[in-house]
């Protein structure tokens, strides 16, 4: 897993001392790879599970690929830009971590709208 993020990493050295550590850290600034739970809930698109009804030859089970449950009736889904869907729960919980899709790991377009927040200090 490492290799897909190589130039993410930072070659410390094990002697750093405390104090070098942490002038690192305000010459690197804040790094999150993950969105906040208010950016997610006021751009996640949303919807309301309804099973379709399908000719028995082609029945599918829809399930979550985060937590491999299937999708019940009436369950929120959210949808990504890139139209994969997940429960509502999982895929905020995922986002907040990484915010990459996980299937096609493309990243949201929330991000943008997240830096300009934080740009203008809101």
């Amino acid at each position: 897993m490492l290799r897909h993020f190589s130039y993410l990493t930072l070659d410390l050295q094990d002697d750093m001392r405390y104090e070098e550590l942490m002038e690192l850290l305000e010459r690197i600034g804040k790094v999150q790879i993950g969105l906040s739970k208010e950016t997610i809930s006021s751009h996640l698109k949303t919807t309301v599970h309804a099973p379709t009804f399908v000719d028995s030859s082609e029945k599918r089970t829809e399930i979550c690929t985060i937590c491999q449950d299937k999708y019940e009736n009436k369950d929120k889904i959210g949808s990504l830009d890139c139209k994969h869907e997940y429960h509502e729960d999982c895929i905020t919980q995922w986002l907040v971590q990484k915010n990459v899709c996980p299937i096609c790991r493309r990243q949201s377009s929330m991000t943008m709208e997240e830096n300009k927040r934080e740009v203008n200090g809101r």
